[in-house]
């Protein structure tokens, strides 16, 4: 009986693994026509194309984060402050999830 109900739950746990997405850190990424690189000013890129999703940091200086799907992909562009830590919001990442 144990070993029956522990394949039943492996069973069920593979195919939630194999239907999980994970995400695939790029230095560049060709959004809607529009190239995006890290350290690229957050500026640029927002008045270029359009987010299906954004989600703004809390407080000023934090990250926020923009959700663009371009040909059934979806990219995650992560926006803040440079690494010095002064002056106007750039790409800090960007990431590819895949399937």
């Amino acid at each position: 009986m144990f070993k029956e109900k522990l394949c039943i739950v492996l069973i069920l746990l593979s195919a939630v693994i194999a239907n999980a997405a994970s995400t695939v850190k790029m230095k560049q990424a060709k959004i809607s026509g529009t190239v995006i690189k890290l350290g690229q000013g957050a500026d640029i890129v927002q008045s270029r194309i359009q987010a299906t999703k954004y989600i703004p940091g809390p407080s000023y200086g934090d990250s926020s984060k923009g959700y663009y799907t371009d040909n059934g992909i979806t990219y995650i562009v992560t926006y803040g402050l440079p690494p010095s830590g002064d002056g106007v919001y750039v790409v800090r990442k960007i990431e590819k999830i895949v399937k």
